[in-house]
């Protein structure tokens, strides 16, 4: 009977296995002034990420509207057929008035009749000698 029996009490042969250690470490107490001190700079670094995400909207926002500012501009051209706000109840002068007709028919504006009356007087011219 020397031999080994297999299959009669193989429990006793398994071993149940053992339990990991878990490292628990220690933290050093912090005296009230330290949890202080790290409230303030959590409040800090919140405070500034606030700033920063604040100046990127801001600075989205405000190439949007430059980008839109860029799109309604008016060409020089059409700058120069607009009036100044200093000759506003001023009397034009007969030579500033055909000034800004003539503009006007060059950047493509329909004249009134009594405008192109001004701009292109008819002129008789009689041969009786």
């Amino acid at each position: 009977k020397d031999e080994p029996t297999y299959g009669e009490d193989d429990t006793a042969l398994v071993l149940a296995p053992k339990k990991k250690r878990v490292k628990t470490r220690k933290m050093p107490e912090l005296t009230p002034q330290e949890i202080r001190q790290a409230k303030l700079l959590q409040k800090n670094s919140a405070r500034k990420l606030k700033q920063l995400t604040e100046r990127a909207q801001q600075k989205k926002k405000r190439t949007e509207l430059y980008a839109k500012l860029q799109e309604t501009a008016i060409s020089s051209e059409e700058m120069q057929l607009l009036a100044s706000s200093s000759t506003l109840g001023k009397r034009e002068t007969k030579r500033e008035t055909l000034k800004r007709l003539i503009q006007r028919e060059r950047a493509g504006i329909a004249l009134t009749a009594e405008e192109t009356s001004i701009l292109y007087q008819n002129i008789d011219v009689n041969d009786d000698e």
